[in-house]
């Protein structure tokens, strides 16, 4: 029961992360404003003028300098983004804080019987929300959040009738 729910949420992350990609493509996900060029070289400078500068005169650290770097931290701030729970839980959104112990009982079995699955969910979902826009990007998580509550709900019926 609890395999089918999961792969019932791997193909609603599929198809929700399809429509998204249709509807909120990032389009300024490597376009730089004036703002953040100013960031780019207010950091490269301060990164110079530091006292380890002498690392940073180096032909391969300035390969990593700059916009690379902006690049970087834009993806994992992408990718970091709805995994935050205030997203989820609580006053007026879609979960209420009522159901957190059976998240993390539903997060933990999950874990323990389908670890590859749940690792290969995480690596889709990271993909599918580095090109969609942050606002839109949580959407792709609320499959695997109700399976962990309804998991978690399984897996404590599952206890108690032992």
């Amino acid at each position: 029961m609890i395999k089918k729910l999961f792969y019932l949420a791997l193909l609603s992350l599929v198809i929700i992360g399809v429509l998204l990609l249709f509807e909120n493509f990032d389009t300024k996900l490597f376009s730089f404003s004036d703002l953040d060029k100013l960031e780019i070289q207010a950091n490269d400078e301060s990164l110079i003028d530091s006292q380890l500068g002498f690392l940073f005169n180096h032909k391969i650290s300035r390969l990593l300098m700059g916009k690379r770097v902006f690049i970087l931290n834009r993806f994992l701030d992408k990718i970091a983004h709805p995994l935050d729970f205030s997203l989820y839980f609580g006053q007026g959104k879609f979960i209420s804080y009522v159901f957190v112990p059976f998240l993390i009982l539903g997060f933990l079995g999950l874990v323990r019987d389908f670890l590859p699955e749940i690792f290969f969910y995480f690596i889709l979902s990271f993909s599918f929300s580095v090109f969609v826009s942050e606002d839109k990007s949580f959407l792709l998580y609320i499959p695997l959040v109700f399976t962990m509550i309804l998991a978690g709900f399984l897996y404590l019926l599952r206890l108690r009738v032992k």
